[in-house]
C-alpha cells in the first residue's frame, strides 16, 4: 500500500466520523427541543395552578374568583375588587407568556389551542375586562390583537362556560361553542 491509498482510507474514515457526529448532534438537538417544549408547557401549568390555588385554598379566594368569573363586582368590597384586578393581571400575564412561547415555537398546536380556548373564555369575563384596561398598553402588540380577536367571539363561549360552571358539569374543551368552529379562528387570523 502506498501513502496515497492510506490517505484515501483516512479521509473516508474521517468523513464517516463527521457524518456520525452530525447524526448524533441532530438527535441531541431534537431531544433538547422536546425537553424545552415540555418545560415551557409545564411552567405555564405551574403558573396557572398557583393562580388557581388562590381560589381553591380559601373561602375568600373562592368568592373573589367566583365574582371574577361571573362579573358580579359591585357586591365586592374595595379589597375584593383589588384582588379581582390582581387575579386578572396575573391571568393576562400568564396568557401573554403562553402567546409569546407559542410565537417562539415552544408550544405545540394541541397545547396552544387549549390555552387559546381558556383565553377566549376569560376574554368574556368582567374580571379580565378590568385587568385588560390597565394592562393593554404594556403587553406585546400581537397579544393585544389576539385578545381583541378572542374578545369579539368570547360572549357565547363565556356564557356556555358560566352555564356549565353554575350546573357543576364539565365544560367541553377545545371547541368554540359560540361560533361552531374548532376554536382556532383567532390563531388562523394571526398566522
Amino acid at each position: 500500500m502506498n501513502w496515497e491509498a492510506l490517505q484515501g482510507i483516512a479521509e473516508s474514515v474521517g468523513a464517516i466520523g463527521v457524518i456520525g457526529s452530525l447524526v448524533y448532534l441532530a438527535t441531541q438537538i431534537r431531544q433538547n427541543t422536546r425537553s424545552v417544549r415540555a418545560a415551557a408547557s409545564q411552567d405555564l401549568l405551574t403558573s396557572q395552578s398557583s393562580i388557581l390555588d388562590f381560589a381553591k385554598n380559601s373561602e375568600y379566594g373562592a368568592g373573589v374568583y367566583d365574582a371574577f368569573i361571573r362579573g358580579d363586582l359591585t357586591s365586592l368590597s374595595s379589597a375584593e375588587r383589588s384582588s379581582v384586578r390582581v387575579v386578572a393581571v396575573q391571568l393576562l400575564r400568564l396568557f401573554e407568556q403562553a402567546y409569546l412561547q407559542r410565537r417562539a415555537g415552544f408550544l405545540d398546536d394541541d397545547v396552544w389551542h387549549g390555552w387559546e380556548h381558556n383565553m377566549r373564555i376569560a376574554a368574556g369575563t368582567a374580571g379580565i375586562a378590568q385587568g385588560w384596561s390597565v394592562l393593554r398598553p404594556t403587553v406585546h402588540p400581537g397579544f393585544v390583537e389576539l385578545m381583541e380577536t378572542l374578545g369579539r367571539t368570547a360572549a357565547g363561549t363565556t356564557a356556555d362556560y358560566l352555564e356549565h360552571w353554575e350546573s357543576g358539569s364539565v365544560v367541553p374543551g377545545g371547541t368554540d361553542q359560540a361560533g361552531g368552529g374548532d376554536g382556532r379562528e383567532a390563531t388562523d387570523a394571526l398566522s
